[in-house]
């Protein structure tokens, strides 16, 4: 399965991107070194490999049903890099498909960690699951900024995943996340230009697709096959949440639109403190690492509400630093 993915993915850059740039679905600003228009077609290969390798082997499977679901995000980031339409309309739409997933899926929190939601309160839990997943497939959208950043994040939170696997049932297969893993990694070296090919960019039907699978991987994970510890989820993004959520208060305190992009997300920042595009990349993933480490620390020690704790004072922290640049 892994290696017919894989083979699907290289099929499709080579035979469809020459169509992909006629289409006109192309970053109008950036060249790549030959002078011709970038694709934005990175998440259409990953979402169609993944399909075409589940339709053949095991249509039955959940993680297909999810993916087929799911064309109906790629479509609205393809019409949305083609058209750029407007943030409300595209996450009043995000909104109710979430909302269809998380109801058709029963893909509702219950577990946080520290407590569990009982049937009492089902509807404010269903309603944070929906606000939840819809704010981190837009948090990998806001920080897909430079070249490799939202797929080494999404590759991060599927390593920590199979490694808890691994110790805990002692197989080294996961199928769903072993395909995507090499996918994602085929994309990353292509995007990062650590292979000598064109290069493609996400899109953004790429960072949705990546935000919205990593949400639900967290989420199925920590709460229905209970791998990880409810209170490692958020370690696991750290660096998109608290970009996000930085960005979103900063632009409300100086009173411009939260859901306009601007130059002033953590990326920006760094490469403003005069790191390469390149430098700042491992500096994030080094720092996702360390920041996963943390949370597995504490949650190898049993200190859920110290994690939790420890996460709102470093979001404080960087909220503060953020404020004062």
């Amino acid at each position: 399965m892994i290696f017919l993915s894989l083979i699907i993915f290289f099929l499709l850059f080579y035979l469809i991107t020459p169509l992909i740039i006629k289409s006109g679905l192309i970053d109008k600003n950036k060249k790549n070194i030959e002078n011709n228009s970038i694709p934005l077609a990175g998440g259409i290969y990953i979402y169609f490999s993944s399909l075409i390798t589940y339709l053949i082997f095991d249509s039955n499977d959940i993680f297909f049903l999810i993916l087929l679901t799911l064309f109906f995000l790629i479509f609205l980031g393809i019409i949305d890099d083609l058209k750029n339409i407007s943030f409300k309309i595209r996450f009043i739409i995000q909104i109710l498909f979430i909302t269809f997933i998380v109801y058709y899926f029963n893909l509702t929190i219950k577990n946080y960690g520290v407590f569990s939601i009982n049937y009492q309160f089902f509807y404010i839990s269903f309603i944070f699951t929906v606000l939840a997943i819809a704010s981190l497939t837009n948090a990998f959208n806001f920080i897909d900024g430079i070249d490799g950043l939202s797929s080494g994040i999404f590759i991060s939170v599927l390593l920590i995943i199979k490694m808890y696997h691994i110790v805990q049932t002692g197989s080294l297969v996961l199928h769903q996340i072993d395909i995507l893993l090499i996918l994602v990694f085929a994309f990353f070296l292509i995007n990062s230009g650590l292979l000598n090919i064109k290069k493609i960019y996400l899109g953004d039907s790429g960072s949705l697709l990546l935000g919205f699978l990593c949400a639900f991987y967290l989420i199925y994970y920590s709460n229905f096959v209970e791998i990880i510890e409810p209170t490692l989820v958020f370690w696991l993004v750290t660096i998109p949440v608290f970009d996000s959520i930085s960005v979103i208060l900063k632009r409300l305190k100086k009173n411009t639109n939260p859901m306009i992009g601007d130059e002033k997300h953590i990326h920006h920042d760094l490469i403003n403190l005069g790191f390469s595009k390149k430098t700042t990349l491992i500096l994030l993933l080094i720092l996702t690492f360390l920041f996963s480490f943390f949370g597995i620390i504490l949650d190898y020690f049993n200190f859920y509400l110290f994690s939790i704790l420890s996460y709102l004072f470093f979001l404080g922290i960087y909220i503060i630093l953020k404020f004062r640049m």
